[in-house]
């Protein structure tokens, strides 16, 4: 009786392992499925917004690399750079697979190149509008907005690249992972206050564009947000 007793134990024991298994199993899926589809989302609206932001400039101002008609190359540079590539930094070491050392190499690679559009638009700015562009409260953000991004890059150098102490890097981290999300308002500021001070059109057609890739911009950093608040926490 004792040993039919134990048999039936271990039998309903071997019962509840394989049902947590098959859901444990069944979770991970499910999470993969998610984090595939958000992946591709982000890149699916970032593409879209930088899109617009190109298809606006080339149609109504053209792009130009000459003279003072270079600033039209302003916008698309600070959206490509300082909003799409920024968002797919932040988020794909979330979402995509690999080694923990693979994907702080993306997360640099992308963060060098934001880095990049982010100088030559601001030596546009710099070389053809002067000083009035910083007179205006896109101006403004957009000055912490670079000063934020240039600290970031060597930070991140710092905590991986050197062989410093577990304290130091880890307070290191900690900053930087908080100035994510203000880096992620500043670029939604800056955007929108950049695209606001472009309405100076009666041309109904072109204000629809601007308005349209505002709120897919917004769209953009809300998913982004979004995948760092929850995928980062581990929910």
């Amino acid at each position: 009786v004792c040993l039919s007793s134990k048999s039936k134990i271990n039998d309903q024991k071997s019962s509840v392992e394989g049902q947590q298994s098959d859901l444990y199993r069944k979770i991970r899926s499910f999470k993969s499925g998610v984090k595939i589809t958000l992946f591709i989302v982000i890149h699916v609206v970032g593409i879209t917004a930088t899109a617009l932001t190109f298809y606006w400039i080339a149609k109504y101002t053209g792009l130009h690399w000459d003279g003072p008609e270079r600033f039209s190359w302003h916008p698309p540079l600070m959206v490509l750079g300082l909003v799409y590539l920024l968002g797919v930094a932040l988020s794909t070491h979330r979402l995509w697979p690999g080694s923990e050392n693979s994907l702080k190499i993306m997360h640099l690679i992308f963060m060098v190149v934001v880095l990049v559009c982010l100088v030559v638009a601001f030596a546009i700015v710099v070389d053809f509008v002067k000083g009035h562009h910083f007179s205006t409260l896109h101006g403004w953000l957009g000055l912490i907005f670079s000063v934020i991004i240039i600290i970031e890059v060597p930070v991140f150098l710092i905590v991986f690249g050197f062989n410093i102490s577990k304290d130091s890097r880890s307070k290191l981290m900690k900053w930087h992972i908080k100035s994510t999300f203000v880096i992620l308002l500043l670029s939604l500021a800056v955007s929108l206050t950049g695209f606001q001070g472009h309405i100076l059109t009666h041309n109904y057609n072109e204000i629809t564009i601007i308005n349209l890739t505002g709120l897919v911009i917004f769209l953009f950093i809300t998913i982004v947000t979004y995948v760092l608040m929850v995928e980062g926490s581990g929910n």
